[in-house]
C-alpha cells in the first residue's frame, strides 16, 4: 500500500498536528502535553534512525541510486522505556549491505531517555538547536554518533516544522476571550527546576473552546 512508503516520522508529524487541530473544550492540558511529548519523542527517534540509515547506505529515504551499500528493507517494531511509559518505535532495516548493519544510535538512545525527553518538549516549545541534538548523541567518550552534516540537516527540518507551527494563522477564528494557563508537568526532565508551559486557549463567538498556542515563557506566543 502507498501509505507504507511514508516514513514513520512523517506520519507522526501528521498525528501531532491532528491532536492540536482537533482539541476542544473536553481536552485537558495534562493529556495534551503528555500525548504531544510522547509523539515528539517518537518523531525525534525516528528522524535520528532514518539519518543513521541514510549515512550507512548513502542516500535519503526518497532518493534513488546505487544499492551497493544496501537498501532500506522495511521496519521492525521495538519499544523504548521512558520515565513516563513505553513508546513504540519502528526501527528501519537494511538488506544486502556488505557489512551487517547494527544501529549504534538505538543502543545509545535507550540509555539517555532523560535527555531525549527534554529535547522532545522543546521541539514544539521553543525549537531545538543543533547543539541540543549533538549533546543527546554524544557517547561516553564524547564522540558524536552522527555526522555534523546529518545533524544539521535534521535540525533544519525540525526547525522548519517548529516555525510553521509557531506561525499558525489565527485570523480565521472569531475570538471573544483569551485565557492562559501555566502548566508545570511532572515529566522529571529537570532535577533542579521546573519549566512552565504556557497554554493559550480561545473562546470563540460560537462558544467553542480551542487551543491557540503553547510554549515556554521565553517563546513569542502570538504572531
Amino acid at each position: 500500500m502507498p501509505g507504507k512508503r511514508i516514513p514513520p516520522s512523517e506520519r507522526i508529524s501528521k498525528e501531532i498536528m491532528g491532536i492540536i487541530q482537533n482539541l476542544d473544550e473536553r481536552s485537558s492540558n495534562q493529556k495534551l502535553l503528555g500525548e504531544l511529548m510522547q509523539l515528539s519523542m517518537r518523531k525525534l527517534i525516528q528522524e535520528l534512525l532514518e539519518k543513521e540509515i541514510q549515512e550507512h547506505i548513502g542516500k535519503d529515504y526518497y532518493e534513488h541510486g546505487d544499492d551497493r551499500a544496501g537498501y532500506r528493507n522495511g521496519y521492525k517494531s521495538a519499544h523504548l522505556k521512558t520515565a513516563e511509559r513505553r513508546i513504540r518505535i519502528e526501527k528501519p532495516q537494511v538488506a544486502d549491505s556488505p557489512e551487517a548493519f547494527t544501529s549504534s544510535l538505538w543502543q545509545h538512545i535507550r540509555g539517555h531517555t532523560e535527555k531525549l525527553e527534554k529535547i522532545a518538549v522543546e521541539m514544539y516549545a521553543r525549537g531545538c538547536s543543533t547543539r541540543d541534538i549533538e549533546e543527546l548523541l554524544k557517547d561516553d567518550e564524547g564522540r558524536i554518533l552522527l555526522s555534523k552534516s546529518a545533524i544539521s540537516q535534521l535540525n533544519q527540518r525540525l526547525w522548519e516544522e517548529y516555525e510553521a507551527f509557531s506561525r499558525t494563522d489565527l485570523s480565521e477564528y472569531e475570538i471573544v476571550y483569551l485565557f492562559c494557563d501555566a502548566v508545570y508537568e511532572s515529566l522529571r526532565l529537570y532535577k533542579s527546576r521546573k519549566e512552565g508551559i504556557l497554554v493559550i486557549w480561545g473562546i470563540l463567538s460560537s462558544e467553542a473552546k480551542i487551543l491557540l498556542k503553547y510554549g515556554t515563557w521565553q517563546q513569542r506566543i502570538l504572531r
